[in-house]
């Protein structure tokens, strides 16, 4: 679309025989199509140009953090009190206000899904969304960040938090990518996708100026001046460095100069347009140029054969699927105190901790029965024999076997007692010993008083949790360090470190063929069990807890507010459950999906 500028010209748009600013912007970005470009802030004014860089100023005042909508017809932005957007074709201007009169202005994204607004208050940010696709406004809050911007071709929004970058999707808020470049005060300078959705990251730490490619390390630091202007172009494959006598174009993975373009003095502000093919530089004065630019020959940033289970990449068809339905659980019970470890008997009621006391709930009547089951710990941990008719409790000392048709104890395994994790599958009964240890028992063999093989170290990381597999051979351990081990004697089998920053969740499919993980860097993997290969990449699944259904096909991901139901073969999310409070636990098996939270509340899905 050319920039069209209406006659009279109104209050909105002077147009200006050269490109000039009264100082340096603090914003300058391009539109999605890569035909146009504004540059604004406070001091400086806004300036809209085209590929061509001929173009205006808009005479509106005060106007900050001025974005271009995707196609270039408006130009929206925060004000003292409220929003703006500003049709530059009609030459008319539309105050937006802020939601319920709270909160600064910050930001305003005009994009191709509708519209995304931010705005701060005291502790937290707010993002409101309008539009098309999920039809009534929807709104979140996001703990204080350092900067927010958009992707230009999909609805993803990245965040630098401070502590690393953060990917969301613009109208669920999913966190589809959670990433720590592991270096002291890094600074998210600029964020692209390459074609293929590989995440390049620019950044700034205590050492300098780094390229990132997730889940890589961040590369060597690179000889540039620390105050420069920095921008990546829209593929990744070079980087527009701002210097004294104009801009230095250099490739992305050989820090090679590879154009250099001209200026009349220092740049202060630099862009790179979205196709890669249009620069604009701001001088510091305020005089502005944009260049076309055809670099070829690049070599790949990325180094990584491409990979659907990479989990720095975020493909472009995943992003831009249809949202999965809301669907509301069948069943609600609201329980007299807080749950713990509440889980699916073999009888088919849920059993657990609520306060103080051994419960058996029977969702389809809400009725409950208390077995009072003596000597087991209050809101410990507890496993089930596979045939169902013994269950292992916590004690002080040990662990209690517990016949569940008399709800008598069997006998007491000395374990040490007081164990935050019990595991049992198989002939193997497993416990932790503290500070990342374990010790395996066989308690259906007559009493010897020690485990076999004695205690194992699980992890290096002593906060680790493990997970046993169906036949009882093997643990997962979720952690800093995620891994598979023997679960008689804590030998290695195979490292799980595809995903950045760890592991929070683990889960065996029924047949112990594959093996969930949910990463803290916001993906779920779908391993092979025989290949010890990923085999599925879910997005937006992040979470706490996650358990599959009973054939396997499915997969519940429940993070503090929330679960998600993916299809296990595809990556797909097919369902999302929200609930109150925060999660307290997860089980799925015949009966249906249950989730408790830390309010007593206990929600059940049939399928």
């Amino acid at each position: 679309m050319a920039l069209r500028w209406p006659a009279p010209l109104l209050f909105l748009v002077l147009v200006a025989a050269k490109p000039v600013l009264s100082g340096v912007p603090d914003v300058v970005s391009w539109s999605a199509d890569s035909e146009h470009v504004v540059l604004g802030g406070r001091r400086s004014g806004t300036l809209v140009l085209d590929r061509a860089g001929k173009g205006g100023l808009l005479s509106e005042k005060l106007l900050s953090n001025a974005m271009p909508s995707p196609d270039g017809r408006w130009v929206v932005a925060a004000r003292e009190d409220d929003f703006v957007a500003i049709d530059v074709e009609a030459g008319t201007a539309e105050p937006v206000p802020v939601p319920g009169g709270r909160g600064r202005p910050v930001l305003y994204l005009r994009t191709a899904n509708g519209d995304v607004m931010v705005v701060k208050n005291t502790a937290h940010h707010e993002i409101h969304r309008f539009g098309a696709p999920v039809g009534e406004p929807a709104s979140e809050s996001l703990r204080n960040y350092v900067r927010l911007w958009a992707d230009p071709t999909d609805p993803l929004l990245y965040i630098d938090t401070g502590f690393g970058l953060e990917v969301r999707h613009q109208w669920t808020g999913q966190l589809l990518r959670s990433l720590d470049a592991q270096r002291k005060e890094q600074e998210i300078l600029d964020t692209v996708r390459t074609e293929d959705g590989a995440l390049v990251v620019a950044l700034r730490d205590e050492d300098g100026f780094r390229i990132w490619t997730p889940p890589d390390p961040p590369g060597p630091t690179w000889d540039v001046d620390p105050a420069a202007p920095i921008a990546l172009a829209g593929d990744g494959s070079f980087v527009a460095v701002g210097v004294a006598d104009g801009v230095d174009l250099r490739a992305s993975a050989s820090q090679q100069v590879v154009e250099h373009l001209k200026t009349k003095g220092p740049v202060a502000r630099v862009a790179v347009s979205p196709d890669s093919h249009a620069v604009v530089a701001v001088t510091d004065i305020g005089l502005t140029r944009v260049f076309q630019v055809e670099p070829t020959g690049l070599p790949p940033v990325v180094d990584r054969a491409p990979d659907p289970t990479d989990t720095g990449r975020i493909a472009s068809d995943v992003v831009r699927r249809p949202l999965a339905d809301l669907h509301p659980f069948d069943q609600t019970v609201a329980m007299p105190g807080a749950t713990a470890f509440l889980g699916w008997a073999p009888s088919g009621r849920l059993v657990g901790w609520v306060g103080q006391q051994w419960v058996e709930l029977d969702p389809a009547t809400g009725k409950t029965s208390d077995p009072r089951v003596p000597k087991l710990v209050p809101g410990s941990p507890y496993a089930w024999a596979d045939d169902g008719t013994v269950v292992a409790g916590v004690t002080e000392t040990g662990v209690a076997l517990v016949d569940t048709r008399k709800w008598k104890i069997l006998k007491e395994l000395p374990t040490g007692g007081r164990h935050q994790q019990i595991q049992w599958h198989g002939k193997l009964l497993v416990v932790d010993a503290g500070s990342g240890r374990a010790s395996a028992w066989n308690p259906l063999e007559p009493l010897d008083g020690a485990p076999q093989g004695g205690a194992f170290s699980t992890s290096p990381d002593p906060v680790s949790k493990f997970v046993q597999s169906p036949n009882g051979e093997l643990l997962a351990v979720r952690g800093k360090v995620p891994q598979v081990i023997q679960a008689a004697t804590g030998r290695p089998v195979k490292a799980l470190s595809a995903q950045a920053g760890g592991v929070a969740a683990i889960a065996w499919s029924p047949d112990g063929k594959r093996l969930a993980t949910v990463g803290n860097d916001g993906t779920l993997l779908i391993w092979d069990t025989l290949t010890w290969q990923p085999k599925v990449l879910v997005e937006g699944a992040h979470g706490l807890q996650v358990a599959f259904s009973p054939d396997g096909n499915r997969l519940a991901s429940a993070s503090y507010d929330g679960a998600v139901i993916v299809d296990a073969e595809t990556g797909t999310i097919v369902e999302r459950l929200p609930f109150d409070g925060l999660l307290a636990s997860l089980d799925w098996a015949a009966p249906g999906l249950a989730i408790a939270d830390n309010a007593g509340n206990v929600y059940v899905r049939h399928f």
